[in-house]
This record gives structure tokens, sequence and C-alpha cells, in this order.
């Protein structure tokens, strides 16, 4: 089965004048009431300092990223927190030093399978719910867990 041929140049240009053509709606009451007269920018910076600030806010969130891990870290030698979360595996007494290696590896590795799973699937929800909708919900995400 052949396919069947391209439109040339000047059918294109035929196609283009009729729709032209074509009568133009008329814009309802509800909707001219409605439709804003001007438009605003949504940023009240421009260009470069647009980029300076995102570029900033961008290595905030890798930092706060960095600080999650510094608090892991300091959560296995914390006295309080293995006598309650470890006391099943040996850490009854405070110290880590009778908990099973393994577990304490699981515990510090949930905070970078998460990171990446969540950098896996970061670009093709996004494009799904959209990228505003996507940062809302990850921010909420992320103050439930933390209020937890």
């Amino acid at each position: 089965m052949e396919k069947p041929p391209s439109p040339t140049l000047m059918e294109n240009a035929s196609i283009h004048a009729n729709l032209e053509e074509l009568p133009i709606a008329e814009v309802s009451w509800l909707e001219s009431k409605l439709k804003p007269k001007t438009v605003h920018a949504r940023y009240p910076f421009k260009g470069k300092p647009l980029l300076w600030i995102t570029c900033a806010f961008r290595s905030l969130g890798d930092a706060l990223f960095g600080y999650d891990q510094g608090i892991v870290a300091g959560l296995l030698v914390n006295l309080v927190f293995l006598s309650r979360f470890f006391s099943k595996y040996g850490g009854a007494d405070g110290t880590s030093e009778n908990i099973d290696p393994s577990i304490i590896g699981i515990l510090v590795t949930y905070l970078q399978v998460s990171a990446a799973l969540g950098s896996l699937i970061a670009g093709s929800l996004g494009n799904i719910i959209g990228r505003k909708r996507y940062i809302r919900l990850g921010s909420f995400i992320y103050f439930t867990a933390a209020f937890i």
C-alpha cells in the first residue's frame, strides 16, 4: 500500500489561505469580563537575575539533602534513638556496639534509595502531572515526613 503524496508548497499555502477566511467567533460577555486586560510577568525577575535566584534555591535543596544525611549520621550515635528503635536488635543499652551492622546499613540506605527512586521518577511524573504540582506534592510529602 503506497502512501499518498504529501501536499506541495502551493497546496499548503491554499489550505492556510482558506483557514484565514473562516469567520472569527464572537467573544461572549462572560469571557470579555473574565479575560484579563493585561498580562503581568509571574516572576519579579527576568533574565540573569532569575537564573541566579533559581540556581541559589536549587543549591539550597542540595544543602538540605546533605543536612538530612548528617541527621541520619547523628542518629546512629544518639543513645535515646538507639534504645528506642533498636532495642529488639541489641541496642537496648543505647549503644550501637551490639546492633547488627546490616541493620544500621539498612537505616543509612533508606535515605539514599529514596533519593535515587525519586530522581528516577521525577522527570516522567513531572511531565504527567505538571512540574508545579509535582514540586508541591514533593514538598508536602517532605514536610509531612519531617513533621512525623
